[in-house]
Formats: C-alpha cells, sequence, structure tokens
C-alpha cells in the first residue's frame, strides 16, 4: 500500500517517452494568425498575450493570463524586474500547491506560479495532454512575462514538464529546481500500468482520495493544506487526470542529454519510494555535474510544505548563487544531507 500511495503521487510522468525537442530553425511561439483550428494536436502552436494589472504594493499575487493557441493559461504574480522565479506544479494539482513559498519568498524579481492547461483556472480542452503541450503552456507565460532570466521550480511531476520546457525553449531558462520530481524514468512498467488502470475505474475517485488518507498534517504541513490539495485534484476532469497519465504510458526513453543549467535538486528518503537511490542520485550528475543535491531522510513528498521554512531557504541561497554567483552559498556538486529539523520529518 505504500508504494501504491507513493506511486499515486509520483506515477503519471514516472514513465514517460520524451520528445522534448525543438523545431528545427523555427521557435515553439509563433503568432495566433499562424495557428491552427484543430484543438485537438498533439503540439499544438501558441501566441502569449499578456491579461495583468501592475504589481500589487503588498505583495499579494495578482492574477494574470497568457494565451495558448484559443486556450487561456491562469498564473499568479508578485513583484516586477526582469528575472523570473517561476514554480510549476504537479499532477493533479493546480499553483496553490507552492502558497508556502508564494506566501513566503523574497525575492529580487517576479515570483510566478502556473496552473497548468487543464488545471486549476485554465483552460481544460478536450486534447491529449502529453508533456510537450504543458511544458507548451508554460512558455507561453514564459513569452508574456518577457523576463531575461528565469528560474523553473518544479514538483513531482512538474520536474519533467520543466525539462521539457529546457529542450523545446531553449536560451529562456537559466536554472532549474528539481522538487521531489523524476529526471528519469523510475517506476516500474507493471506498476505504473497497475495505477492507470485504478484511475480509469469508476471510483477514481476513491482512488485518489486514499492518498489524502496516508498523508498527515507533519511539521509545517496542515490538515487545511491537504484538505486544500485534495479539493483542487478533485476539480480536475476525470478526462484530464486520464490523459495526463495515459499519454505518458509508452515505450521510450528519457534523454541523457546535460541539462546544461544550474540544478538544485532536492528529494525525500523515505522507505516507501525507494527510487531515489544512488544509482538515480549518479544520473543526475551526469546530467548535471555541479548538481547541489539534498536527500531529506524522513520527509515525504510534500517536503517543501512539510519544511517550507527551510526548504525556502534552500532555494533563496540557490537563487541567489545563480543570479549572483559571487554569493556565498553551498558549494556546486555537493551532495547535502541536512538532518531533519525538529518535530520535522519524523
Amino acid at each position: 500500500m505504500r508504494t501504491f500511495i507513493a506511486t499515486c503521487l509520483v506515477l503519471p510522468f514516472g514513465h514517460i517517452r520524451t520528445a522534448c525537442h525543438p523545431q528545427p530553425n523555427e521557435s515553439p511561439l509563433v503568432s495566433r494568425d499562424s495557428a491552427r483550428d484543430d484543438t485537438r494536436t498533439e503540439n499544438p502552436t501558441m501566441n502569449a498575450q499578456i491579461t495583468q494589472s501592475a504589481p500589487a504594493p503588498d505583495g499579494r499575487l495578482l492574477e494574470a493570463t497568457a494565451r495558448f493557441r484559443d486556450w487561456h493559461i491562469a498564473y499568479g504574480l508578485k513583484g516586477s524586474g526582469d528575472a523570473a522565479l517561476v514554480f510549476v506544479h504537479g499532477w493533479g494539482s493546480d499553483r496553490s500547491a507552492w502558497d508556502a513559498q508564494l506566501r513566503n519568498l523574497q525575492f529580487d524579481g517576479r515570483v510566478v506560479a502556473v496552473d497548468l492547461l487543464g488545471h486549476g483556472r485554465s483552460a481544460m480542452p478536450e486534447i491529449t495532454y502529453s508533456v510537450d503541450v504543458l511544458a507548451d503552456s508554460v512558455i507561453a507565460v514564459l513569452d508574456d512575462l518577457d523576463a531575461k532570466k528565469v528560474i523553473l521550480v518544479g514538483h513531482s511531476a512538474g520536474v519533467p514538464v520543466c525539462r521539457c520546457v529546457l529542450h523545446r525553449a531553449p536560451g529562456r531558462v537559466h536554472a532549474l529546481v528539481a522538487v521531489d520530481g523524476p529526471l528519469r524514468k523510475v517506476v516500474p512498467d507493471a506498476l505504473a500500468a497497475s495505477m492507470l488502470e485504478r484511475l480509469k475505474s469508476p471510483e477514481y475517485r476513491t482512488v485518489l482520495q486514499q492518498m489524502q488518507t496516508y498523508v498527515r498534517p507533519n511539521g509545517e504541513l496542515t490538515q487545511h493544506q491537504i484538505d486544500a490539495m485534495m479539493a483542487a485534484t478533485l476539480r480536475i476532469p476525470h478526462r484530464v487526470l486520464l490523459s495526463t497519465s495515459e499519454a505518458q504510458q509508452t515505450d521510450g526513453a528519457w534523454t541523457n542529454e546535460p541539462l546544461g543549467v544550474p540544478l538544485l535538486a532536492v528529494y525525500a528518503k523515505n522507505p516507501w519510494w525507494p527510487f531515489w537511490d544512488e544509482g538515480y542520485e549518479t544520473f543526475v550528475r551526469e546530467i548535471a555535474p555541479t548538481v547541489e543535491y539534498h536527500s531529506w531522510e524522513g520527509a515525504s513528498h510534500l517536503l517543501h510544505l512539510e519544511r517550507a521554512t527551510e526548504f525556502n531557504r534552500l532555494l533563496t541561497h540557490f537563487v541567489e548563487r545563480t543570479m549572483h554567483p559571487s554569493s556565498p552559498t553551498t558549494a556546486p556538486g555537493r551532495t547535502v544531507r541536512p538532518a531533519p529539523v525538529e518535530g520535522q520529518g519524523k
């Protein structure tokens, strides 16, 4: 059962055929006039048009909308400047998964949280939700922002989406943060197939609610946050939940190409998710030799909420080092396994 619940949280993009490659001599961003009308296309072209107000002086997130083909992509933002820290949620979630970061992080630029296509307040068209399509919805937001420096922060299934953005929009992203999400295939085929069958059941809501049964308040993670996340999952149409899972269950391989940008990787170390092992860390170091790799003993998949203060401090230091290379922080390439904060991760 432990493995089943863990698979619920990470599975959908754990087994994936990546086709995240930029088009030769062609940007994935094109004008609306050249976009086709077929809303079921696997890799629709896009036109990004921003609708937003001036940044709020009290730090509240403002609502903004980017255009992706004929669909709107909702996101929240605060701050101003040439740099943008962009948060990408995982499967069955929305931007509210980052509330502990959005409320408390101080950043010399714009802090942005995206609702991926089919999630949250974004459009939910009847299409195939491939990783390419989800990545393109993020690229539409990046185009809106017109930021000179972008750091992408992905959680869970949001990590492969962020990596796909790196490939489809080279040069747009300056650093990546992977939060307990896969950079290569980690879930065995049989386990992935079993989970997909459970999601296809008419009783899929019961399957989803089992996730909540095994997620307990811990550290800074409250029951209110857990309930809110489950509510966000249940608001997503069943067809979207299935598509974001089923579309990924194809044979193929992750790319082994180097990331080419600084990477901060933060993973939970616990007995019910054994896939972030030494072999996985070795792989991450192969594609990102200067990675700052953290393994948090006893943390759960929601480590950025359980240990929000610790995570925010870690993220802040990484951002400072990336934006200002002379800033003192953890040396590149170091593996860091901090002791659990008292009262957390136990």
